[in-house]
């Protein structure tokens, strides 16, 4: 398996405490264009920052800045609208958009405990 170094660094696991959530700005743009959940001690979910419901896909998920999470921390809301989202899926379980996922992006923790996008990632789901 080949070792990708094109990834680009977004921050430390350590600085997304355990069940929050962080946006990170990956353009010209200044509002989060992908926002990260840390969903375990080790693990993350990553996904486009637009929600699937036909006229919010430009606007932030987040209600306020890097606040993608509901109350409890177990689920992904839309701050347009209060969609929610499963956390580890993106899979829309409430709201206008239900049935629908979240755009998955790529993000890795690598072996110095780093979150690394890599920008070639994304997948549109069918």
């Amino acid at each position: 398996m080949a070792i990708r170094t094109d990834g680009i660094t977004l921050c430390a696991l350590d600085d997304i405490p355990l069940n929050t959530s962080k946006g990170f700005s990956t353009g010209a743009q200044q509002a989060a264009s992908i926002f990260v959940v840390r969903t375990g001690h080790s693990s993350i979910a990553a996904f486009r920052n637009s929600c699937p419901h036909k006229g919010y896909e430009h606007a932030s998920m987040a209600w306020k800045k890097d606040a993608f999470l509901d109350g409890s921390g177990q689920f992904i809301k839309c701050g347009s609208h209060g969609a929610l989202f499963e956390r580890n899926t993106g899979l829309c379980i409430s709201g206008p958009c239900k049935g629908s996922h979240l755009t998955p992006v790529q993000v890795e923790i690598n072996s110095h405990g780093d979150l690394v996008w890599y920008p070639d990632s994304e997948t549109k789901r069918a």
